[in-house]
């Protein structure tokens, strides 16, 4: 079962790497509108059909059947799914709740399993792929608030992480989409971050920890330009782990 769930999730990562390549490939050779390129990603993650995927149903059932207690739960899509976060951090009392592929309305929606194990704290990181499928950093800051005030009526201790950056020449091999894309992303973060001090939930500013100079992500921390590799990770839980005590 362990095998097959990581499988599915290695095939919806190189299809997001092959998808980006070939976008990439086209926008170089005939160079189209950013809106065109947005329009393609759009489309390649709407037929994923997030929330309807076997490995969607297979990870909320496992969630819903794993009621042992837990410390701390890490809420997600591919980016926390990835990260063995026990083992980085060798504490049993974390447990990882990311799904690939997952939007903000998909974690919604599965909360209830999610939480099964009743966590004292919930860390929280989505709202990437939304962006990836269209939505407007709006839209997108509006239902993450929405989610994280359904979170704070549960009365758990909550933790929200900034979203990360992209690195743009990896990612969508276009460099003026990377910046248009990375500045949704600072977008979102800063309206987050004054509804976060305000409700007085915590903030990891992931997004700089893992940005350049010019910020986008550093290019050691990652091969497909999205998701991260063992440094980015290391650096992503060392700025992580005193939030989780």
């Amino acid at each position: 079962m362990q095998i097959g769930r990581k499988q599915s999730t290695l095939w919806v990562l190189v299809l997001l790497v092959f998808a980006s390549t070939i976008i990439g490939w086209w926008l170089r050779s005939d160079q189209k509108a950013i809106e065109v390129v947005q329009d393609a990603l759009s489309q390649y993650v709407l037929t994923q059909k997030t929330g309807e995927s076997a490995y969607f149903q297979d990870r909320i059932t496992f969630f819903e059947h794993q009621k042992k207690p837990c410390r701390v739960a890490l809420l997600g899509d591919s980016l926390t799914d990835i990260g063995d976060w026990v083992e980085m951090g060798s504490d049993l009392g974390v447990v990882n709740r990311g799904i690939s592929g997952d939007t903000i309305a998909g974690l919604k929606s599965r909360l209830k399993q999610s939480l099964a194990c009743k966590p004292k704290k919930v860390v929280v990181l989505i709202g990437i792929n939304d962006l990836i499928a269209g939505a407007s950093p709006e839209q997108v800051v509006r239902q993450l608030k929405e989610l994280l005030l359904s979170l704070k009526s549960l009365d758990r201790t909550l933790v929200w992480q900034t979203l990360l950056p992209i690195h743009s020449e990896k990612f969508i091999r276009d460099t003026s989409f990377g910046a248009a894309f990375n500045q949704q992303i600072k977008q979102v973060n800063h309206n987050l971050k004054t509804f976060c001090a305000i409700h007085k939930i915590e903030t990891v500013d992931v997004y700089q920890a893992l940005s350049d100079e010019s910020g986008q992500l550093q290019t050691g921390f990652t091969h497909d330009g999205l998701h991260l590799n063992g440094i980015g990770y290391k650096v992503w839980f060392t700025v992580l782990q005193p939030y989780m005590r």
